[in-house]
């Protein structure tokens, strides 16, 4: 339920509510609303209040079109007020406001009385008892829209490149406001060890000679996964001179724990690509002087861009699964999905490192390092 709970649903005579939809799943409606004296009586008295401030008309866009912030108490969560929803349509949900005018009998005010505002505005302002907002458009969403209070918070263990361990705020943003593309790839890799060579039984045929180029081919399935996470503050992806963003840090690592419905090792974190904008509702902050200043910080939808690769362990000479021969570092050595490569000669894929003299067993390197990938829906400036 909404805060100001006085939106009327303009359906004088004719009503003005709106829907279509098609076979492809595209659904819109529109519907116009009164806040404020409607003109309705009861025994001579108002019935709905009338508009008294700018600041309600400024609150009921808010609650229409929803909003993001931060919780002043940082747990990982984002403030999330979500848009309203259609009353008839519930799935569908504010996306736009068509136009505001005001109704009934206008009354002329100073447009800053107190001189606070950050510049100065037009002398006199119009306002009015009730308004009409028309055109309010109702769309679906391309992600799941849940409150806060179901977002799961907690704390997780991290070991990071250096080798060092730390534990970390984190929720789960990713379950809402997150919309996942997949496109299903492969491609042949071939060995540079072994070969394909033809096995007859006649004699006179070409047994045992090479086949083609007859050097070894493996086909390998792996898909790129698009995440896109919508109206998430910019400062997520505004780094320091002493920190980067968790982004950053994890460009190019794979994820060291089993993170959402993929296992530890399968994504790799190729890019990530941000589409900025600014807010319908700056928010406001006061400055040294006392005045009003609307910030610019912008909200931005981000595109992760993953590649997948979750083969299986190949087998040793026993036919058992073959497990790494060393322990590697804990946590930070993964020794699954994209830290594994194919030995064609025995189509299998096995843990890989690397081999340097007078180095410990256990410190040598995979081909990647890791990340924990929850940490990629929280804010180090602010957690």
């Amino acid at each position: 339920m909404s805060n100001l709970r006085l939106y009327m649903e303009d359906a004088r005579g004719t009503s003005t509510s709106k829907a279509g939809f098609s076979i492809r799943g595209a659904g819109r409606s529109s519907r116009n609303y009164i806040i404020g004296d409607d003109g309705q009586r009861s025994n001579g008295s108002v019935i709905h209040a009338p508009i008294t401030s700018r600041g309600q008309v400024h609150l009921a866009v808010e609650e229409l079109l929803g909003s993001t912030g931060y919780y002043p108490a940082a747990d990982g969560r984002l403030r999330r007020v979500l848009p309203l929803a259609d009353p008839y349509y519930p799935w569908l949900f504010v996306e736009s406001i068509g136009s505001i005018y005001g109704m009934g009998h206008p009354e002329q005010s100073a447009a800053d009385p107190l001189g606070f505002m950050e510049a100065d505005p037009l002398d006199y302002v119009t306002t009015y008892p009730s308004y009409k907002f028309s055109d309010v458009s109702f769309t679906p969403r391309p992600y799941e829209s849940v409150q806060d209070d179901e977002i799961q918070t907690g704390v997780i263990e991290y070991v990071n490149q250096q080798g060092f361990a730390a534990h970390y705020q984190y929720a789960k943003e990713w379950e809402r406001f997150v919309d996942v593309d997949t496109v299903p790839a492969g491609e042949y890799i071939t060995a540079n060890a072994g070969r394909f060579v033809f096995d007859v039984a006649s004699a006179l045929a070409p047994k045992g000679q090479p086949a083609g180029d007859g050097q070894l081919r493996m086909f390998v399935r792996k898909k790129m996964l698009k995440m896109t996470w919508f109206q998430v503050p910019n400062s997520y992806t505004i780094g320091s001179a002493t920190q980067d963003t968790y982004i950053d840090q994890a460009i190019g690592t794979i994820n060291q724990t089993d993170w959402w419905r993929y296992p530890k090792g399968s994504l790799l974190l190729e890019g990530a690509a941000i589409n900025r904008y600014l807010p319908f509702l700056p928010k406001a902050k006061l400055s040294g002087s006392g005045q009003i200043l609307f910030t610019n910080e912008k909200l931005c939808d981000i595109t992760f861009m993953f590649s997948y690769l979750n083969p299986p362990l190949g087998k040793d000479s026993a036919g058992a699964e073959a497990t790494p021969s060393a322990a590697a570092i804990p946590g930070q050595h993964v020794q699954a999905g994209h830290n594994l490569a194919p030995y064609a000669h025995m189509s299998g894929w096995y843990y890989v490192k690397t081999q340097i003299p007078k180095v410990s067993d256990a410190d040598n390197r995979p081909i990647y390092p890791s990340f924990e990938y929850a940490l990629l829906f929280t804010n180090p400036g602010i957690v």
